[in-house]
């Protein structure tokens, strides 16, 4: 995953350093107010590293925060997939800690606190909730009138998270060689089938009652595949 970093830096958004500057900027560019920021090397100077890449109905976003840092972030309308790059975060949503690292992403929507551990780096996929209910109606051919909600815990080592990560690995490999002239269609069905692999590869908590029989069948056989 360490192409991962190159592929967003090439769309960076922001970059700071000494971490006495570090706090604030952090703040001001993510709207997430920080409530604990310290430096793990006794005052030596840290970077803080994002990375953030618009695609035509989602973001991407790689983050580094150089030591130790806990984000609040506020309730949202989107949904949050994060995969770790290196070393070990974790986040909390409501009665749930979900441990990030490279063989488990955490899903999550609205207030969350996000953890960010020495050497821990992440891509976070960010997705509003509206485009995901779209992309479940399309996808069954049936209205969701249930809000989607998905179980935290993403194992990336099963059969159909593992395909997500591959077209996740794709679409990065296709920035990184293209910067910002990355072919806009190619990253666009990329991203299409990104929100399919993740539809079928998440466990969902709610809505699949609404949805009729041959549709569900449909979503279970996408996850046997």
């Amino acid at each position: 995953m360490k192409y991962f970093r190159a592929a967003l830096l090439a769309h960076p958004f922001f970059r700071k350093a000494p971490l006495n500057e570090a706090s604030d900027a952090v703040e001001s560019h993510s709207n997430a107010p920080v409530i604990h920021f310290k430096d793990s090397v006794g005052g030596a100077s840290t970077s803080v590293i994002t990375g953030r890449c618009s695609l035509p109905r989602s973001e991407l976003w790689f983050c580094s925060h150089g030591g130790p840092v806990t984000l609040r972030i506020p309730d949202s309308n989107y949904i949050r997939i994060q995969f770790g790059v290196s070393g070990v975060g974790a986040t909390r949503t409501g009665r749930h800690n979900v441990a990030v690292t490279e063989n488990n992403a955490c899903v999550s929507a609205g207030a969350a606190d996000i953890d960010f551990g020495i050497g821990f780096q992440q891509v976070a996929w960010r997705i509003g909730i509206s485009e995901l209910t779209n992309a479940m109606s399309a996808l069954t051919d049936s209205p969701i009138t249930t809000p989607l909600r998905f179980e935290p815990q993403l194992d990336l080592s099963r059969t159909p998270s593992r395909a997500m990560l591959g077209i996740l690995h794709l679409m990065l490999q296709n920035l990184e060689i293209g910067s910002s002239a990355a072919c806009p269609l190619l990253l666009t069905e990329l991203e299409q089938a990104l929100i399919v692999s993740f539809l079928i590869g998440a466990s969902l908590i709610a809505a699949l009652v609404d949805i009729p029989f041959f549709a569900r069948l449909t979503i279970y056989r996408g996850r046997r595949w």
